[in-house]
């Protein structure tokens, strides 16, 4: 068959808009990739004004795919109409989050984390075998230190 000068670019079209296609829902549907206890803020924008923005019902879900774990994490009203949720997830592996708002715009929006082991060594917490000692996340013992230097200032 031969290509005439005239339809030479007609498939050209439709490539180029199933191109355009995959490369949109690719930028929309954005992988996020976080080190394990990294804080991340999810900022989530709404339309719906209200009165009282600090008393809207606004959390994320967000729930491990390998071992089940779920978390229910308070958003916080930044302003402007902003509502961020801040975590730092404490497991490896893919998660999976969803949000519930009373906000329609928002509420039911979801999206994929791919958290990844990191040098990070979490929280500090208060050792639950021994209750007097603290420990980071990772099991590391935190050991406090502090100078009493009040007797320089008087």
């Amino acid at each position: 068959m031969k290509i005439s000068p005239k339809n030479r670019y007609a498939g050209f079209g439709m490539s180029a808009f199933i191109l355009s296609t995959l490369f949109a829902s690719s930028a929309l549907a954005e992988a996020i990739s976080l080190p394990q206890w990294q804080t991340h803020d999810f900022v989530f924008n709404t339309k719906n004004k209200t009165a009282e923005p600090f008393e809207l019902e606004f959390y994320a879900t967000f729930k491990n795919e390998e071992t089940g774990k779920t978390l229910n994490v308070p958003a916080f009203y930044n302003g402007n109409d902003e509502y961020v949720v801040r975590i730092a997830l404490p497991e490896k592996g893919k998660w999976h989050y969803s949000v519930v708002s009373a906000a329609s715009d928002v509420n039911g929006k979801s999206g994929d984390v791919t958290v990844a082991t990191s040098q990070n060594k979490g929280k500090v917490l208060i050792d639950p075998q021994t209750k007097t000692t603290f420990r980071y996340e990772n099991g590391e013992i935190y050991n406090p230190s502090a100078y009493e230097l009040d007797w320089l200032f008087y």
